[in-house]
């Protein structure tokens, strides 16, 4: 569907609610394992693990040989980002990624 959403308007509408609703419940969990977070704080965590998520679905779309240790390591770097108790780094003030 995230194809179609660069053709579609039907589909990136839908692609966006469903990736919505998705960041709302993930926040939900996040904020349960790392409380007196501010909301900014929760959406940008929630998009960040979604891109690992998505990202390893992805390479073991693609054949990823080593399957086990990416997945691994992926839980790990979710689970760190979820639970971290600072801010996770921002880009230096005047500047965008």
């Amino acid at each position: 569907m995230s194809l179609l959403a660069y053709h579609d308007a039907r589909f990136r509408r839908l692609n966006h609610e469903i990736y919505e609703a998705f960041y709302r419940e993930l926040g939900v969990l996040i904020r349960r394992v790392s409380q007196g977070l501010t909301d900014q704080e929760i959406r940008m965590r929630a998009r960040l693990i979604t891109s690992v998520l998505d990202g390893v679905a992805l390479q073991i779309h693609a054949g990823a040989a080593n399957r086990t240790e990416l997945v691994r390591r992926a839980g790990t770097l979710i689970t760190t980002i979820a639970t971290d108790t600072g801010q996770l780094p921002s880009p230096p003030a005047g500047k965008r990624p």
